[in-house]
This record gives C-alpha cells, structure tokens and sequence, in this order.
C-alpha cells in the first residue's frame, strides 16, 4: 500500500546513515520485548470493598437482543511491534476504533491515505547514545511525555506501552468524529459506548517502574483520566475490559468476598483472581445457576490519591454454552467502569453486565468482538508497517541486527 511505502521510505532514509564508533552492533531483545503483555495486577490500591451486596459471588444474567439494538459498540485497542537495527531500536505502533454496527475499523495511521500529521506518533525511536540524532517526522518520537531520550535503559517494553496509551487516548478525545467517519446513519436511540482493551488506569506504581518511569507515567494516567471524564462529558460511557487476568488479586483482597469464598473452597485470600473463579466455578457453590454469562458482585476499588478516581470492578465469565456447568474453557474477563459511566448506562436502562453480554454472547463470542475486531485490524496494521520497513532499510543496505535479520529470514520462508 501507498501509505506503508510512505512510512518505510521516510524512516528508512533516516536510518540509512554511516554507523559512528558509539553504535552498538548487536541488541539482545528478551521475550518481555517482543510479547507485549498487559500489566494487570493494582500495587496502587489501597482499598477495595463490595459495592452491591448480593445472594449470590457468581450471579447469572440474560441478554436480549435489545442489548445489541440499544448500544452502539466502539471497540478500542492498539498494537506494537518492534525492530533492532545497529543505529536503533523502532517500536511501531498502530490503533483501531470498530464499530459493531457495521464492523468496519478507523485505523491510526490511516491505511487509506491522508496526512501522517494529524495524529499521534505511532512509531518510537529508541537510541544507543544520548546524542540528539537526525530532526524526526512527527510521527516518530524519540522521547517520554516528561521529555527523557528513550534509550535502551529505559526498557523497550515501557516504550511500546507508551506510545500504545498515547495511542488510545488520542481516539478516546476524539472518539465521536472517528464514529463520524464510520457511519452517519446511527441511531439516535442507540448509546455509543466504548469498549477500551485493558484496564481503564493504573496507579504509577503499577509494574515496578523505575523513577522517570513512573513520572512518565503518571502523565500518561492524567491524559487518560482526563481523555475518559472528556468522554463522559458528552454522555459517552466508557468501559475497560481486561483479558489477561492470571495475576490480578482484587477479589482476594476484598473482605467480604473472601469470607463467603472461604466457606465454600477455603482459603481463598491465597489465591489470584482467576484461580478463584474457577475454583467456584468447579464447587458449584451458587446452586440453580442457570446461563452461560456470570458476574461477580461489584467491587469499589481506591488508590488513596486524590487524582486518581474510584473505579468499579467486576468479573465476567462467559461459558461456551449454557450447558456447562464447569469447563476450563470459561473466559475470565475483568470489566471496569468509572461511577459517571456507571450512571450515564443507568440513565438508559443499561448496565456494564448487559453492554458486555450483547457485545459478547449476543454475537456468539466469548471476548468483546468490537476489541477482537480491532485487536485484529490493529495487529495486521502493525505488521504491514514492520515488513514494509524491514523491505525498505534492505533496499537502503541498512543492516539488521542478528536476531532480528534471523527472524526476517523465517518470515520471509514462511511466506
């Protein structure tokens, strides 16, 4: 496509310099760098307590096709890949905003065309010398929001998530223009609501980071805040699903929940959240219990800073059929809303448990399919910008790094 030869020829050129004495001829990228995980575990919360008490720690709910008719799904996600050449490291991202009204998907950058201005960057530079290198595109960026040089201490990952959340808090800013450019033809009846993959925010001190780290960071929680209560503002609700749950503890630190868990599995405050679900799933603790959606009861989770807002939490379980009573099948799913999103869906007769089910069992998927839509999209434009890249810095004779020429040579094999 135009526009990934665009970005290529304008990087590579970049690149395309003599190495100086400081370039490194190697970079050894760990499994961390190259697999983008979500950090999902709160260090940050101070508190956590049951909001709603219920009969019941796993509660059924039926959906309706009106779950579908009533809101208008906007699945937010992002990508990231990295490449290690000797002059540096490049982190390319990419975002994707679906709707599930017609399942089409805005890209960042657009793989239509237009200008690369416009936007976000969507690519990081990282380099191996603290000089100041070549004027970049302002597409690229080669610092933190605090105004640090990335390099390679500053850690590859940290980058990537970075450049990531920079991404998603762009489109959530200007999430009804990107709507605009879907469709013009959405019902005045239907409530747009966004669906963001991961968390909604996370505390500074999430993900042992080091000190700039962390003022970088708490930046990019304030934009994120900020972009969700501007979100809000226009009635827009907002709710953060988290996939990847294996070490979140929120529940077992909750009190009550523990105390009821305990008398049916026992010693339930040792065990991750995910551990514990399936445990109750497989004691069959809640009789009667009927539909292939459950919810956890809602859980109030506090920081203790004050501009950090309180965040409702609550787990989903979806099952692949109402039949099965237990199966290590059952997808784990942690929703998070904010109380101004909370009571925009009550104004409507809605609630995060009916938003999740239509944009889940009601489309016969057991993940949000508006965020599998645009995990997907985000992901195949990522890597069309990566091979693109990788074909241009080879016409430039630029080298790649071992590992990373390695990896290009199974690529290409495979086809």
């Amino acid at each position: 496509m135009a526009i990934m030869q665009e970005i290529a020829s304008r990087l590579a050129g970049l690149l395309a310099l003599k190495e100086t004495s400081e370039a490194r001829t190697s970079l050894f990228l760990s499994l961390d760098d190259v697999l983008e995980t979500e950090s999902v575990d709160e260090p940050g919360v101070v508190k956590t307590r049951i909001e709603y008490h219920y009969s019941k720690l796993l509660i059924p709910r039926y959906f309706r096709r009106e779950h579908i008719s009533r809101v208008t799904h906007v699945g937010v996600d992002s990508s990231s890949r990295t490449l290690a050449t000797p002059h540096a490291v490049i982190i390319i991202g990419s975002l994707a905003v679906s709707l599930g009204t017609v399942m089409e998907s805005f890209t960042w950058p657009p793989l239509h065309g237009g200008s690369l201005e416009k936007g976000p960057p969507f690519m990081a530079l990282m380099s191996y010398t603290s000089h100041e290198g070549p004027t970049l595109p302002s597409f690229v960026t080669s610092h933190a929001l605090t105004g640090s040089r990335y390099t390679p201490g500053y850690g590859i990952s940290q980058v990537s998530r970075e450049l990531r959340i920079v991404m998603e808090n762009w489109a959530l800013e200007n999430v009804e223009a990107i709507v605009g450019e879907l469709t013009r033809r959405r019902s005045r009846d239907s409530l747009l609501t966004v669906m963001l993959d991961g968390p909604l925010f996370l505390a500074p001190e999430a993900g042992g980071l080091q000190a700039e780290q962390g003022r970088s960071w708490r930046e990019l929680m304030k934009a994120r805040i900020r972009a969700i209560e501007a979100v809000e503002s226009s009635g827009i609700p907002v709710i953060g699903v988290v996939k990847r749950v294996e070490s979140s503890t929120i529940l077992s630190r909750t009190r009550e929940f523990v105390e009821r868990a305990s008398r049916c599995i026992g010693h339930a405050e040792s065990l991750a959240d995910m551990a514990l679900i399936h445990l109750l799933l497989k004691s069959n603790c809640d009789s009667n219990r009927r539909g292939n959606i459950m919810f956890t009861p809602k859980i109030s989770v506090e920081y203790g800073q004050d501009w950090i807002p309180r965040k409702i939490v609550e787990y989903a379980v979806i099952l692949p059929s109402t039949w099965h009573l237990y199966t290590t099948k059952a997808r784990v799913l942690r929703v998070e809303v904010t109380q101004r999103s909370l009571e925009i869906l009550r104004d409507h007769g809605l609630d995060p448990e009916s938003v999740l089910a239509g944009d889940t069992v009601a489309r016969g998927s057991v993940e949000p399919a508006t965020i599998l839509l645009s995990d997907k999209v985000a992901g195949a434009v990522s890597g069309a910008i990566k091979k693109s890249l990788i074909a241009s810095l080879v016409r430039e004779e630029t080298p790649l790094t071992y590992d990373e020429a390695r990896g290009v040579e199974k690529l290409w094999r495979a086809g």
